[in-house]
């Protein structure tokens, strides 16, 4: 079962048509990625395999409520 990855951060469309193209950093990288910022500025982090784990799950957390109705 794959997670939800919230398809392209920054979908960009064709100028000729408007077929969207999902190339690249997906919405959860990008989730992880500011979540992983955040933790990062904490001088208390230290643990930096831990920091990556929790960031991904604070983005799974961020997809999951975004879906919701």
């Amino acid at each position: 079962m794959s997670k939800d990855n919230g398809g392209s951060a920054f979908p960009s469309s064709n100028s000729q048509d408007t077929v969207w193209y999902s190339e690249g950093m997906t919405l959860r990288d990008w989730f992880a990625g500011r979540a992983m910022q955040a933790l990062l500025s904490c001088p208390d982090v230290t643990d930096g395999m831990k920091v990556v784990k929790v960031s991904y799950d604070i983005a799974d957390a961020m997809l999951a409520q975004r879906n919701k109705p």
